[in-house]
């Protein structure tokens, strides 16, 4: 293509005069971004100019400048077409990492008819310390193992750290140091949000029942299968599954306070079991009952126990224990002083 001509001397001039504009205009630019824009729109004007007025030759000074200009701007919608990418990717990869781990901490607790092996252990402790505040050392380098099946009395006298066990297992409190294993799941890297799921996943026998006073024994027991969501026949079918194993089925419309404390302790129970955890926890679950009934609801975890269910029962009851002769731990000033397989009540209050 023939370069375009200029018609005369003066239009020349002119071209250099304002390009020399420019450059003084330039000087006073604040910031290279400004400074390049201008560049760019007054070497346009000037190209559009030249080849509009049919004038002579472009200025090498000024082809060389277009030309310095088109290749930064092809650099820098490089580079921020290579940043856009990498910000897609990394929030694309984000947000796997995110969600895989959501999965895993909301991950239910794995029930009864979901665990196989009967030698795989359940709850995992090693070497937990528990520290308060005020300078209390309720647990001083707890490790145990219990499997799945188990049955375990844990006994001590007040003050041994009996109580911190179970809240540490509920993740009411948080250890020290040292780790818990509940499923294999860690429990230390558990975060808030997944903790009431979890606890969901676990059954709890308490020893004033915690029962809801304007409900009856139906409703209270549906409470717990109405959490997650289960649909109303099936829920149904589980309530009055767990209230005729219980023995109340025939009292399903009556109220907690129509009920004795022993019968009260079975709703609570089976409330605790409709959703088949894979652990039940009891602390001190006779506590507020006659030695007949005690012994009743003591039968009671046993054949839960019998069915699969791994059961902890936190108790001072000397009797129950050494009838039973299931594994006993000892805990004496936040220290395991005993662990027997088939043990008996081991300590003096």
């Amino acid at each position: 293509m023939e370069p375009t001509r200029f018609s005369s001397d003066e239009a020349k001039r002119e071209l250099d005069a304002n390009l020399e504009a420019l450059l003084a205009e330039l000087a006073e630019e604040e910031s290279e971004k400004d400074i390049d824009e201008a560049m760019e729109r007054e070497m346009n004007s000037l190209a559009d100019d030249a080849n509009a007025g049919d004038f002579g030759e472009i200025p090498e000074e000024v082809l060389a400048v277009q030309e310095l200009l088109a290749e930064e701007k092809k650099e820098e919608e490089a580079a921020a077409l290579e940043d856009e990418k990498e910000a897609a990717e990394k929030y694309e990869t984000d947000a796997l990492e995110e969600a895989e781990e959501e999965a895993k901490d909301t991950q239910p607790i794995r029930r009864v008819e979901d665990v196989k092996d009967i030698a795989e252990p359940v709850i995992l402790m090693e070497d937990v310390v528990k520290d308060f505040p005020n300078g209390t050392h309720a647990l001083k380098g707890i490790s145990l193992t219990i499997r799945k099946g188990e049955f375990v009395f844990l006994v001590g006298p007040s003050g041994s750290g009996k109580s911190t066990f179970i809240r540490l297992l509920l993740k009411e409190l948080e250890p020290t140091s040292g780790k818990i294993y509940i499923n294999t799941k860690d429990l230390t890297r558990m975060k808030r949000r997944a903790v009431p799921k979890y606890r969901r996943g676990i059954g709890v026998v308490f020893q004033n029942f915690r029962l809801l006073r304007d409900r009856n024994v139906y409703e209270n027991v549906a409470f717990a299968q109405r959490i997650i969501g289960v649909p109303g026949i099936k829920l149904r079918k589980n309530v009055n599954e767990m209230l005729r194993m219980v023995g109340l089925y025939e009292k399903q419309k009556s109220f907690p306070k129509e009920l004795s404390g022993g019968e009260q302790q079975r709703v609570a129970i089976a409330r605790a079991l409709v959703n088949k955890p894979v652990i039940l926890l009891a602390d001190e679950p006779t506590g507020n009952l006659d030695p007949k009934m005690s012994w009743e609801i003591m039968q009671l975890l046993e054949e839960i126990n019998r069915n699969g269910t791994t059961v902890v029962v936190v108790t001072h009851n000397r009797d129950i224990v050494n009838r039973m002769r299931k594994r006993v731990i000892t805990l004496h000033k936040g220290v395991i002083v005993s662990d027997e397989k088939k043990g008996g009540y081991s300590y003096e209050r």
